[in-house]
């Protein structure tokens, strides 16, 4: 049986450009509605915007230490 993604791709490969514009506009507006209600769902989250809002303080006041630190802290002590 084939799957969502092959069965939308040989039916988009029958329509006319015309339509296939339509298709993406639409498309787009689903991905671009999921992405805000994600984004509420994180707003909502006060436990995790608390958690981001402390990690926007931290990189604001130099506490952060980089990735390349890191590995090179592990590389010295492993």
């Amino acid at each position: 049986m084939a799957s969502s993604r092959e069965k939308a791709h040989r039916i988009i490969d029958c329509l006319s450009d015309n339509k296939i514009n339509v298709i993406l506009e639409y498309l787009e507006f689903i991905k671009i509605k999921e992405e805000i209600k994600e984004t509420i769902e994180i707003l909502n989250d006060d436990k995790l915007m608390s958690a981001i809002e402390k990690g926007i303080q931290e990189e604001n006041e130099g506490e952060l230490v980089s990735l390349k630190e890191i590995f090179e802290e592990v590389n010295l002590n492993g």
